[in-house]
C-alpha cells in the first residue's frame, strides 16, 4: 500500500460496489417518481380539458406550462439525485446496516483513512492493521 491509501484493496472495492449499487438505485427511483409524475400532470391536463371552456390560447398555455412542470420534474425527481454520489463512509454505513457482525469496524476504519491528519495520536501502521483486520472479516 502507498503513503497515501491505508484502506486494503478488498475495502476499497466493496465500498466502490456499493457506491454504485446505490446509484443504480437511484436512476431507478427516480425514473419510477419522474414518471409517477408525469402521469399525475398528464391527467390533470386532461381534467382540464375535460371540465373546463378553454380557448386555443388557454389551452396552449396549459400545454406549455405541463410541459415545463414535465421537464422541471425531470431534473428534480430523476437527473439530480442520480447524479449525487455518496462518500465512503456512508456506503460503509450501508454495508454496516446489512451485516451486523461487524460491529462498526468497518466504519471506523473508513473513517480514520479519510482523516489520518486529524488522529496525529495515532500510528498509520495501526491505522493499516485495522484495515487489513477489517478487510479480512
Amino acid at each position: 500500500m502507498s503513503d497515501k491509501q491505508t484502506l486494503t484493496p478488498e475495502v476499497q472495492k466493496l465500498l466502490n460496489k456499493v457506491k454504485a449499487r446505490e446509484r443504480r438505485l437511484r436512476h431507478i427511483k427516480g425514473f419510477f417518481l419522474f414518471l409517477l409524475a408525469l402521469c399525475a400532470i398528464t391527467l390533470a391536463g386532461a381534467m382540464f380539458d375535460r371540465f373546463v371552456p378553454a380557448t386555443r390560447d388557454t389551452r396552449w398555455m396549459v400545454a406549455w406550462s405541463a410541459y415545463l412542470l414535465s421537464v422541471g420534474c425531470l431534473f428534480l425527481l430523476w437527473l439530480r439525485p442520480a447524479r449525487k454520489t455518496i462518500s465512503n463512509v456512508e456506503a460503509a454505513w450501508l454495508v454496516e446496516r446489512g451485516v451486523g457482525k461487524l460491529d462498526e469496524k468497518l466504519v471506523s476504519t473508513v473513517e480514520l483513512s479519510e482523516h489520518e491528519d486529524e488522529f496525529d495520536f495515532l500510528s498509520l501502521p495501526m491505522i493499516r492493521e485495522l484495515a487489513k483486520s477489517t478487510s479480512a472479516e
